[in-house]
C-alpha cells in the first residue's frame, strides 16, 4: 500500500486518551484550512442531527425512516472518515475516531479504518 503522508496534519502530543472528545475533535479541525474546518464542523453537525433523528424513528418504529437515516447516517460518517484520512496522519485519525465514538457510541463499533 503507498502511504502518502506529505502534507498531513501530525499527532497532536498536547492530546491524550483522556482527553475531552469535543476538545480533541476541535483542536485538528482547528488545524484544517478554513473551508475544511467549516466542512468537518457542518459534518459533525449534520451527524449529531440525524443521529438525534435515528433515535426518534427507532422509538415510533418508522421502519421505512429508520433504513433512510441509517442510509444518511453511512454516508455522513463515510464523509467525515473521508476528510480525517485525507488530511491527518493515521495515529491523529485514531484518535479522531476514538473521540468521534466517545460522543457517539453507535459510531464506535463501525469496523471500517
Amino acid at each position: 500500500m503507498l502511504g502518502i503522508s506529505g502534507n498531513l496534519i501530525p499527532v497532536d502530543s498536547s492530546l491524550s486518551e483522556a482527553s475531552n472528545a469535543e476538545l480533541v475533535i476541535d483542536s485538528y479541525y482547528g488545524q484544517l484550512s478554513a473551508a475544511q474546518a467549516a466542512a468537518g464542523r457542518e459534518l459533525r453537525q449534520e451527524l449529531a442531527r440525524l443521529l438525534v433523528d435515528y433515535k426518534f424513528a427507532f422509538s415510533a418504529a418508522d421502519t421505512a425512516e429508520v433504513n433512510n437515516l441509517v442510509s444518511a447516517i453511512a454516508l455522513c460518517w463515510a464523509k467525515v472518515r473521508t476528510l480525517h484520512a485525507t488530511e491527518f496522519v493515521p495515529d491523529a485519525v485514531a484518535q479522531l475516531r476514538a473521540a468521534y465514538g466517545k460522543l457517539y457510541p453507535s459510531l464506535a463499533a463501525d469496523p471500517a479504518p
